[in-house]
């Protein structure tokens, strides 16, 4: 499910499976149709943007748009292989035209790229955000210069930005519906993203769908459980490895939030010569 909300609600979106890729554990989608039909819905509200209602130019047609595209980093493996991509294609068929950046995770990057799409003349800022509250002065710049605001995939605490995101509370729930399965039984460590953003809540709490109750039943125990600066893999291999240390090892299946963690992870169970024993 895509989700898009504004900061007083949710607006009913077109519906996608979403991807969940696991330690060991990977549900197989098809891609194609994943980014294509999220790249649709994004383009929708594109389209919206730039007719006379969004603040836009006034035309309504999408070969009159020219959107901004702020990217946080390209670390995140979807943003550039599959999220990309599927933006392109589908402002290519509409006729529309897009110029984007990547700010490498630093906030002080990424306001330097939102200033340059808006030198640039775009009709749409989409912004997904480094840093959210750094990324307010980019919002209010946006709407000082009268351009529509879509907040992709990361939330902004601002009324201006319309946030479009997977539904990542399903996400998380697909994430422990699979390596519940894998491994119903035993200690389990969770891999959170960047404390102080919403995704990482999002997906905690579809994990706890599913876990809460093994929990209560005493089939699992939850040993260890760390947010990961920034994201990195590089950090949730160090968080791995604490809670690996910490329990003797004892750890029989781990929760990460996204697949660069995921990597991480796997590198602190392949260092102490666990990898493949752990789901």
């Amino acid at each position: 499910m895509l989700a898009i909300r504004s900061r007083s609600g949710t607006v009913p979106s077109t519906s996608i499976p979403p991807s969940a890729r696991l330690i060991a554990h990977e549900e197989e989608r098809s891609v194609s149709i994943r980014r294509t039909t999220a790249a649709l819905a994004v383009f929708a509200m594109i389209l919206a943007a730039c007719g006379p209602s969004g603040g836009g130019d006034g035309s309504g047609a999408a070969g009159d748009c020219h959107v901004g595209m702020a990217w946080a980093t390209f670390q995140e493996e979807r943003y550039g292989l599959r999220d990309l991509p599927g933006l392109e294609a589908a402002l290519e068929a509409g006729g529309a035209t897009l110029t984007d950046n990547d700010a490498a995770n630093s906030a002080e990057t990424q306001a330097s790229n939102v200033e340059a799409l808006l030198d640039a003349g775009i009709d749409v800022l989409i912004l997904n955000s480094a840093e959210p509250e750094s990324s307010l002065q980019s919002v209010e710049a946006a709407v000082d210069a009268g351009i529509p605001i879509i907040a992709y995939d990361r939330e902004l605490e601002s009324a201006d930005a319309l946030f479009m995101t997977h539904d990542n509370v399903g996400v998380g729930r697909m994430i422990a519906e699979a390596v519940t399965a894998a491994q119903p039984t035993g200690n389990y460590a969770i891999i959170k993203g960047q404390e102080g953003q919403t995704n990482p809540l999002f997906l905690r709490e579809g994990m706890a769908e599913v876990i809460d109750p093994l929990i209560a039943a005493g089939d699992i125990t939850i040993v260890g459980e760390e947010y990961t600066d920034e994201w990195l893999p590089d950090n949730a291999q160090e968080n791995m490895e604490n809670i690996l240390t910490a329990n003797d090892n004892d750890v029989q299946a781990v929760l990460a939030q996204n697949d660069g963690m995921a990597g991480g992870a796997i590198a602190a169970l392949d260092n102490k010569s666990l990898e493949g024993e752990v789901a």
